[in-house]
């Protein structure tokens, strides 16, 4: 090594050096860091009427990023195949390549590079939506979630933001087969630091895209049911219910019947919603049972303490959802009540899709997953077996 080279690298030494000291005097003279918990409880729930809209779920979606990708240049679309012609998987980002040329780019087939360059994105300020073309490639993602997006904001004292939104389809029903069908959210919930969303076709999909484009949202993983993006959005209650929502910034829907007497509440999300919906009618018109039903939106962190009001209405409780029942949404609901209030928990059922993978076979895949039919059949059953 030259001498000169030999200086330059003593004088480097020696400034790593005593940037390093000087941090540890400082953080030596300085006080103990104390945690503060975070929690989700909206300790007012108000609630008010649904604002309906007309058309489906996905040209709904693709409608909201118009709207926000015009009112900011902060907000970027990138994924697989998301620029024109093809326009996603899904269709979600077509047009938008051609109206906001350069904000929204295809990027190599790799789920972990793409959410990699979502965060890196998000710690220099801009609003990036990551498309993960099916959820089931969620996994190839967790990594750069868990470790990274989800916890850089607290391991750096909030000197970074990490406002970041990962969309991804999820779900069967679709004849897609065991790794494209799958409902795998679960596996993302209680993750510290990454807010899990799913949208459902009771609320205008552009409050929750708003939401997440403009607030202190943080890292997000935002489900998309794939059957809702071809189902239309719900353009008035039924006969005989009112839709409301909360005042939550992600909102819980009630589905409310105009009755006195309540038999039975329904609890479920995201792509469950449609079935939540029918059954609530189907129940009264077929069965004499009077249903109500709650579908949160935010599903982690969710706490179900604020809801309890209406739980107490009925006193029977029905867990609805698509994906495993062991540790899943409806096991957590189950845990805070056993804590909070044990005695709602005397009448209680969940119905989940079995411990299988779904089935390439349309008629087995049918089977498995919750439908109206088998849901209808398996609350009446339960509601009278237990009059």
């Amino acid at each position: 090594m030259s001498a000169a080279k030999d200086s330059n690298f003593i004088a480097l030494n020696d400034e790593v050096t005593n940037e390093v000291l000087a941090a540890v005097q400082w953080a030596q003279k300085g006080i103990p860091p104390t945690w503060t918990k975070t929690s989700a409880k909206n300790s007012s729930v108000l609630w008010h009427p649904c604002t309906f809209s007309s058309g489906s779920v996905g040209s709904a979606i693709n409608s909201s990023f118009k709207k926000l990708m015009t009112a900011s240049s902060n907000i970027l679309f990138i994924g697989e195949d998301v620029e024109a012609p093809y326009g996603g998987a899904f269709k979600i980002s077509k047009d938008l390549s051609d109206l906001f040329p350069g904000r929204v780019r295809n990027t190599p087939l790799s789920e972990a590079t793409i959410v990699g360059i979502g965060t890196g994105l998000a710690m220099e300020g801009f609003r990036p939506f990551i498309e993960i073309m099916f959820g089931d490639f969620m996994g190839l993602a967790f990594d750069q979630m868990l470790n990274h997006s989800a916890k850089f904001e607290r391991m750096y004292n909030g000197q970074v933001k990490i406002n970041c939104v990962v969309r991804t389809p999820m779900g069967g029903g679709r004849g897609y087969g065991a790794t494209h069908s799958q409902t795998l959210e679960k596996h993302f919930l209680g993750i510290p630091g990454l807010r899990v969303v799913a949208i459902n076709h009771l609320l205008d999909p552009h409050i929750v895209y708003k939401e997440l484009a403009t607030g202190s949202i943080g890292s997000t993983l935002l489900i998309e049911n794939k059957n809702l993006y071809t189902m239309d959005l719900v353009e008035k209650a039924p006969d005989g219910f009112e839709i409301l929502m909360s005042n939550d910034s992600f909102p819980v829907i009630h589905i409310k019947p105009q009755a006195d007497l309540v038999d039975v509440t329904l609890l479920g999300y995201g792509g469950m919603s449609e079935i939540l919906l029918d059954s609530c009618t189907a129940l009264f018109e077929q069965e004499d049972v009077i249903a109500q039903a709650l579908c949160p939106t935010q599903i982690y962190p969710f706490e179900i303490e604020p809801y309890i009001e209406i739980l107490e209405t009925a006193r029977t409780l029905i867990l609805i959802e698509e994906g495993q029942g062991f540790a899943a949404f409806s096991a957590e609901i189950l845990a805070q009540l056993s804590t909070l209030r044990p005695d709602l928990l005397s009448r209680v059922k969940r119905i989940h899709a079995p411990p299988i993978c779904i089935p390439a076979s349309g008629t087995l895949e049918k089977q498995i997953l919750p439908s109206l039919e088998s849901v209808v059949k398996q609350v009446a059953d339960f509601v009278k077996g237990h009059v």
